[in-house]
Protein backbone atom coordinates (compact mmCIF):
# COMPACT_ATOMS: atom_id res chain seq x y z
CA UNK A 1 0.00 0.00 0.00
CA UNK A 2 0.99 3.38 -0.72
CA UNK A 3 2.22 5.62 2.06
CA UNK A 4 -0.53 8.12 3.28
CA UNK A 5 -0.48 11.78 2.91
CA UNK A 6 2.01 13.77 5.18
CA UNK A 7 1.12 17.45 5.71
CA UNK A 8 3.99 19.50 4.74
CA UNK A 9 2.77 22.84 4.64
CA UNK A 10 4.24 25.79 6.57
CA UNK A 11 1.98 26.40 10.13
CA UNK A 12 0.98 29.44 8.50
CA UNK A 13 -0.21 28.10 5.29
CA UNK A 14 -1.60 25.36 7.51
CA UNK A 15 -3.85 27.87 9.88
CA UNK A 16 -4.59 29.35 6.38
CA UNK A 17 -5.80 26.11 4.81
CA UNK A 18 -7.59 25.47 7.85
CA UNK A 19 -9.74 28.57 8.28
CA UNK A 20 -10.52 29.35 4.68
CA UNK A 21 -10.79 25.88 3.16
CA UNK A 22 -11.62 23.65 5.45
CA UNK A 23 -9.41 21.52 5.78
CA UNK A 24 -9.31 19.44 9.07
CA UNK A 25 -6.68 20.29 10.86
CA UNK A 26 -6.30 16.72 12.34
CA UNK A 27 -5.02 14.06 10.35
CA UNK A 28 -6.43 11.46 10.19
CA UNK A 29 -9.81 13.60 9.72
CA UNK A 30 -8.22 15.03 6.44
CA UNK A 31 -7.47 11.50 5.21
CA UNK A 32 -10.63 10.24 6.23
CA UNK A 33 -11.94 13.13 3.77
CA UNK A 34 -9.58 11.84 1.21
CA UNK A 35 -11.44 8.25 1.55
CA UNK A 36 -14.31 8.87 1.41
CA UNK A 37 -13.93 10.97 -1.72
CA UNK A 38 -12.20 7.99 -3.47
CA UNK A 39 -15.03 5.74 -1.88
CA UNK A 40 -17.76 7.99 -3.58
CA UNK A 41 -15.88 8.02 -7.02
CA UNK A 42 -16.22 4.45 -6.96
CA UNK A 43 -19.89 4.41 -5.75
CA UNK A 44 -20.58 7.10 -8.07
CA UNK A 45 -18.81 7.67 -10.98
CA UNK A 46 -19.00 4.59 -13.25
CA UNK A 47 -18.08 6.93 -16.42
CA UNK A 48 -14.65 7.05 -15.56
CA UNK A 49 -11.79 5.31 -13.66
CA UNK A 50 -9.38 7.71 -11.62
CA UNK A 51 -6.50 8.57 -13.22
CA UNK A 52 -4.19 8.87 -9.97
CA UNK A 53 -5.38 7.28 -6.97
CA UNK A 54 -2.70 9.28 -4.84
CA UNK A 55 -4.30 11.20 -1.47
CA UNK A 56 -2.05 14.00 -2.77
CA UNK A 57 -4.22 14.51 -6.18
CA UNK A 58 -7.64 13.61 -4.13
CA UNK A 59 -6.73 16.79 -1.69
CA UNK A 60 -6.09 18.80 -4.45
CA UNK A 61 -9.85 18.70 -5.34
CA UNK A 62 -11.02 18.81 -1.98
CA UNK A 63 -9.40 21.50 -1.32
CA UNK A 64 -10.74 23.86 -4.02
CA UNK A 65 -14.16 22.88 -3.06
CA UNK A 66 -13.23 23.59 0.55
CA UNK A 67 -13.38 20.21 1.52
CA UNK A 68 -17.29 19.58 0.29
CA UNK A 69 -17.45 16.00 -0.99
CA UNK A 70 -20.36 16.40 -3.36
CA UNK A 71 -18.58 19.85 -4.68
CA UNK A 72 -15.03 17.79 -5.28
CA UNK A 73 -16.96 14.74 -6.95
CA UNK A 74 -18.95 17.16 -9.56
CA UNK A 75 -15.15 18.83 -10.05
CA UNK A 76 -13.16 15.37 -10.38
CA UNK A 77 -15.71 14.12 -12.97
CA UNK A 78 -16.04 16.89 -14.67
CA UNK A 79 -11.96 17.06 -14.87
CA UNK A 80 -11.83 13.51 -16.04
CA UNK A 81 -14.65 14.40 -18.63
CA UNK A 82 -12.28 17.30 -20.11
CA UNK A 83 -9.45 15.14 -20.30
CA UNK A 84 -11.27 12.49 -22.05
CA UNK A 85 -13.23 14.63 -24.58
CA UNK A 86 -9.34 16.99 -24.88
CA UNK A 87 -7.26 14.37 -25.04
CA UNK A 88 -5.28 15.90 -27.76
CA UNK A 89 -4.69 19.22 -25.59
CA UNK A 90 -3.75 17.21 -22.73
CA UNK A 91 -1.39 15.14 -24.53
CA UNK A 92 0.39 18.53 -25.49
CA UNK A 93 0.40 18.84 -22.03
CA UNK A 94 2.03 16.65 -20.84
CA UNK A 95 4.86 16.58 -23.07
CA UNK A 96 6.59 19.73 -22.87
CA UNK A 97 8.31 19.69 -26.02
CA UNK A 98 5.10 19.34 -27.69
CA UNK A 99 3.38 22.50 -26.00
CA UNK A 100 6.23 24.24 -26.80
CA UNK A 101 6.11 23.59 -30.27
CA UNK A 102 2.11 25.05 -30.09
CA UNK A 103 2.98 27.77 -28.17
CA UNK A 104 5.74 29.04 -30.79
CA UNK A 105 3.53 28.79 -33.32
CA UNK A 106 2.07 32.41 -33.00
CA UNK A 107 -0.72 33.43 -30.68
CA UNK A 108 0.88 32.72 -26.80
CA UNK A 109 4.72 32.23 -25.99
CA UNK A 110 6.14 31.79 -22.79
CA UNK A 111 8.13 34.93 -21.52
CA UNK A 112 11.94 34.25 -21.17
CA UNK A 113 12.51 34.29 -17.63
CA UNK A 114 9.64 33.42 -14.54
CA UNK A 115 7.18 35.27 -11.88
CA UNK A 116 8.63 36.06 -8.66
CA UNK A 117 7.06 32.48 -7.58
CA UNK A 118 9.15 30.41 -10.24
CA UNK A 119 6.06 29.88 -12.14
CA UNK A 120 6.36 30.24 -16.15
CA UNK A 121 5.14 33.51 -17.71
CA UNK A 122 2.66 32.67 -20.43
CA UNK A 123 1.91 35.66 -23.22
CA UNK A 124 -1.24 35.64 -25.28
CA UNK A 125 -1.26 37.49 -28.69
CA UNK A 126 -5.12 36.68 -29.80
CA UNK A 127 -5.97 36.05 -33.49
CA UNK A 128 -2.71 34.37 -34.55
CA UNK A 129 -1.99 30.78 -34.77
CA UNK A 130 -3.98 27.62 -35.80
CA UNK A 131 -7.36 26.26 -33.86
CA UNK A 132 -5.36 23.72 -32.37
CA UNK A 133 -3.39 26.30 -30.69
CA UNK A 134 -6.43 28.60 -29.95
CA UNK A 135 -8.41 25.72 -28.51
CA UNK A 136 -4.86 24.97 -26.20
CA UNK A 137 -5.26 28.75 -25.04
CA UNK A 138 -9.16 28.45 -24.27
CA UNK A 139 -8.06 25.94 -21.84
CA UNK A 140 -5.60 28.30 -20.34
CA UNK A 141 -7.46 31.43 -20.85
CA UNK A 142 -11.34 30.78 -20.52
CA UNK A 143 -14.16 33.41 -21.29
CA UNK A 144 -16.17 34.82 -18.00
CA UNK A 145 -19.81 34.13 -18.15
Amino acid sequence: MASRYQCSLPSDILEKAIKDLNEPENRDKRLESIDNLKTKVKEKCDKFELLDESDEFLLRFLRSCEFDLEYSLKTLECYHKVRSEWREVFDLVENKKNIRKSFASGPSTFWGGRAKNGSFILLKRPGLGDSLTKLIASVFFPTKK
